[in-house]
């Protein structure tokens, strides 16, 4: 066989889809599977996205469509930006074959070879990916369970070098659901004011917070940072449409011409029943978030209640998305049923392959001696599971 390309043969596929995969086959097999791994948010979008689903279907041409993506749907965009603040004109936004396209096209088009993408760790996983298939270097500032998990202004302005090119900001946080505070949100921004360096702001869980938080925007913080920020959106987190593909950027003009270049010589354009579908999802009734978000609250509080129960695990208090993020590292070492935890990836494996659940360790995401819980299932299947989770914990040996 001829050779293949150096890069993409070292390109590793998601870890979160590998475990989601590995607890599919074992539930296939019969085994009763508790599949905390996957972010997909568990519930379907309203009536009306469906309905304008259908009217998209009957009304198609079968035509290619613009890369950028239509006004319908960028002009619902804008509505969107505009609630929160932000002035946004047409021509500097476009929507992408979901946000992963966003953010992937963005690196390729902000970064040259060996440029610098600072972001905090925890991260979502696909970042490492995102940033090395661009030729760039990725550069996680690691962030403490002590600490929150989030980024402190100090730390942000020491990572900063010549070579960095994009900082890379997710709030609300996947893994971690930390939300950030309006102060601590002022501070990474006076920190950029000062740098001049490209911002995306991964916003994709801004309208699944809890307990009275707010979500909190850099550009609010800071509205100088307009001329380097790029705002990255998407249908699939807040709207229950993950297989959709429907992403937004919002930022400067050139930059927009350049991801519209980058799409019409790739993926050409997205579906249109997916685009007017978007459009419904955005334009439409906003009252389900808040029905969504109470019941994430829910689940949330059925899953922190159960990690306090468990001695020697540490677990900052998630306030949106729909994450929680134990710190485990007081297992690490101790035995399971004669086998040794010997890091987060086996004490994962013991857990899936002893009591059915399936979550993804911290390694994952740049904090090793960690795991991620994604609570978005049913109730039912959330409590059963985690009572498996405790009782797991229990059995570790000292």
């Amino acid at each position: 066989m001829p050779n293949v390309s150096d890069k993409y043969a070292h390109t590793e596929g998601s870890p979160i889809v590998a475990i989601n995969m590995k607890a599919k086959a074992m539930a296939k097999e019969g085994r009763e599977i508790f599949n905390f791994s996957i972010g997909v948010p568990g519930f379907l979008p309203p009536k009306h996205v469906y309905e304008a689903a259908e009217k998209a279907v009957k009304e198609d041409n079968g035509a290619y469509l613009a890369s950028a993506g239509s006004e319908e749907v960028r002009k619902a965009f804008l509505g969107l930006l505009k609630k929160q603040g932000f002035d946004y004109s047409l021509e500097e936004t476009c929507a992408t074959m979901g946000a992963k396209n966003a953010l992937t096209s963005l690196c390729q088009v902000l970064c040259n070879a060996g440029d610098e993408v600072l972001f905090p760790a925890p991260f979502w996983s696909n970042y490492i990916q995102t940033v090395q298939m661009a030729d760039a270097v990725p550069v996680p500032i690691s962030c403490s369970s002590e600490e929150n998990y989030k980024l402190t202004p100090e730390k942000l302005e020491a990572a900063i070098t010549p070579k960095t090119r994009i900082f890379l900001f997710n709030n609300p946080s996947n893994p971690t659901g930390m939300v950030y505070t309006k102060e601590e949100i002022a501070g990474l921004a006076a920190v950029l004011k000062k740098h001049n360096v490209w911002i995306i702001s991964d916003d994709l869980y801004d309208k699944i917070v809890f307990d009275g938080e707010e979500f909190h925007h850099l550009l609010t913080a800071e509205p100088e940072l307009r001329d380097r920020m790029l705002i990255v959106q998407s249908v699939s987190k807040s709207y229950g449409m993950p297989g959709w593909r429907v992403g937004f950027v919002a930022g400067p003009q050139p930059i927009i011409k350049m991801l519209v270049s980058v799409a019409t010589n790739t993926f050409m354009c997205i579906p249109w029943v997916s685009q007017m579908a978007a459009t419904a999802a955005i334009s439409g009734d906003q009252s389900f978030i808040d029905e969504r978000c109470a019941e994430f609250k829910q689940k949330r509080d059925a899953v922190m209640d159960s990690l306090k129960s468990i001695e020697g695990l540490v677990c900052p208090f998630p306030k949106g998305a729909f994450y929680a993020f134990p710190d485990i590292s007081h297992f690490i070492g101790k035995t399971y049923k004669g086998q040794t935890i010997t890091d987060d990836v086996r004490l994962c494996e013991l857990l899936l392959e002893s009591h059915g659940v399936a979550c993804v360790p911290g390694s994952a995401f740049g904090h090793e001696g960690a795991l991620r819980i994604s609570y978005a299932c049913d109730m039912h299947t959330l409590e059963k599971g985690m009572v498996h989770f405790e009782t797991f914990f229990n059995e570790i040996m000292g």
